[in-house]
């Protein structure tokens, strides 16, 4: 049942197995059924493929989101790499494998958390 939900779920993602394994990473999940419920919800995840710092974060968003547009007379005298860190604090950002992803949703990540089951049994995928 927890693997037939899984690949319901996956049939979703469009083909976003890079983020939804950031997701996970993020989440510190394995478990078949809370990647499936991870799924469901990856349109509340952002994720930055090929950063490795604040500062190309802080860059990124400012360069590809239209809430974060800057004057490009400013730029030398924006602190990109602050930008990066208080967006990180803001969203629950983590740099993970391939990248950083962060959560942007109106509810807290605690409380998607909350709504997992328990890592400590039932089916995983081990190395997603």
């Amino acid at each position: 049942y927890a693997a037939n939900k899984l690949l319901y779920s996956l049939d979703s993602i469009d083909g976003a197995w890079d983020k939804l394994s950031a997701v996970a990473e993020l989440a510190g999940v394995q478990k078949t059924v809370n990647i499936a419920v991870l799924a469901k919800h990856l349109d509340e995840f952002g994720f930055i493929p090929g950063v490795k710092n604040e500062e190309a974060v802080g860059r990124f968003l400012v360069d590809n989101v239209c809430e974060y547009r800057l004057n490009l007379e400013m730029e030398d005298y924006f602190d990109f790499s602050g930008f990066g860190e208080h967006f990180a604090e803001e969203h629950d950002g983590q740099f993970v494998n391939g990248g950083f992803v962060y959560y942007d949703s109106y509810k807290s990540l605690d409380e998607l958390l909350d709504s997992l089951e328990s890592e400590d049994e039932g089916m995983s995928m081990g190395g997603m």
